[in-house]
């Protein structure tokens, strides 16, 4: 092409190969400068900072990844130019570029999916109160780098026609072995990941377990789950043990909650005036929510009393006994005051008159 203007073939041919390495050069840069506005221009003015962090990641690694195909293409094309470099030296170079690329496929892929769990952890996780999601990203990020790694090696040891079916099966018959030994610690973690994602409770939530212990949510951990009693201890619990349970989350959907107290008032008394005094002494709280309404239910005929049950509700769980225990003292100054007799337990025997002369003629 240029030999018309008194160029040899030869001296074309590295001005070629040279202009190769330019425009490797160039398009790599103008495709960051791209990117970089892109970033500049629209992705910087939305809402999200996700992305951001998706878009800047790519940059770099596309960057380097140009310039790796461009010197790929700069190899096939002096070697097919010029005829003394031998097919040994080609093919090495060939292999060098293929792990250049592969490691930079990788490190893309890697450094993308950092950098949105980076700002999961940065946007989301600090706003949670839970720690498991904090616990678990460091962990994905350490795993997720070590298959990348492992995916990398296996690609390039395959380009070199390595047989990698050895390397397949020791990282098969390692994984087992890993996986026997670690079951219990990892069935918590799975079960620690199901419960961020299924969010059965929240850490200050009051739950209930089968066993009628009220427990307050301290700490939800990857491995295990911290609950604090009434008594102030602590209490650890695996997760993979709580995923079993059946849970009762007094808080959850909402924190208001309905305080129920049993009252027994003598037998003879007025049902509707005792109603009307049990009520009187639930609104008097002030705590007491007006809706929905307290109530009274007249709920059984017992064996001293005639037994009636209050139902009234308050905004915060934690309050329950404290409001019960001043509901119940309201109660009792009512009734007092009212002359309401709350009767002790009591029996009526019935003796027949014959049954008694005999024993005292006895005596």
């Amino acid at each position: 092409m240029l030999e018309q203007y008194g160029i040899p073939l030869y001296l074309e041919k590295l001005i070629f190969s040279l202009a190769i390495i330019v425009m490797s050069f160039i398009v790599a840069w103008l495709t960051r400068l791209i990117l970089s506005l892109i970033v500049t221009r629209v992705v910087t003015k939305t809402k999200s900072t996700l992305d951001d962090v998706m878009f800047e990641g790519l940059g770099q690694p596309i960057y380097y990844l140009i310039l790796t195909g461009g010197m790929a293409y700069e190899i096939d094309y002096i070697f097919k130019s010029f005829e003394f470099i031998s097919p040994a030296i080609h093919q090495m170079l060939k292999g060098i570029t293929f792990t250049a690329a592969a490691v930079l496929i990788g490190w893309m892929v890697t450094r993308f999916t950092i950098g949105i769990t980076g700002w999961y952890a940065k946007r989301i996780a600090e706003k949670t109160k839970t720690q498991i999601d904090d616990e678990f990203i460091p962990i994905f990020n350490r795993a997720f780098k070590s298959i990348v790694i492992v995916l990398v090696l296996m690609a390039i040891l395959s380009h070199f026609e390595v047989d990698i079916k050895g390397l397949v099966a020791v990282l098969g018959v390692g994984s087992l072995a890993l996986a026997l030994a670690a079951q219990d610690t990892l069935a918590n973690m799975i079960a620690g990941f199901i419960l961020m994602i299924d969010r059965p409770f929240r850490v200050g939530d009051r739950v209930m377990f089968n066993d009628q212990r009220k427990l307050d949510v301290y700490e939800i951990g990857l491995r295990s789950t911290k609950f604090l009693t009434l008594e102030n201890t602590l209490v650890i619990i695996p997760n993979a043990e709580l995923s079993k349970m059946t849970i009762d989350n007094t808080s959850y959907p909402e924190p208001t909650i309905r305080v129920k107290l049993d009252v027994g008032v003598a037998y003879g008394s007025d049902v509707d005036v005792v109603k009307k005094y049990l009520l009187e002494a639930t609104v008097a709280h002030s705590s007491v929510l007006k809706k929905p309404e307290p109530f009274i239910q007249f709920i059984n005929f017992g064996e001293s009393s005639l037994d009636f049950r209050i139902y009234a509700f308050i905004e915060a769980n934690r309050d329950q006994w404290r409001i019960g225990n001043a509901i119940r003292e309201n109660v009792y100054k009512i009734l007092n005051r009212e002359n309401i007799e709350i009767p002790f337990p009591q029996r009526v025997l019935h003796i027949p008159a014959q049954e008694v002369a005999n024993k005292l003629e006895n005596n």
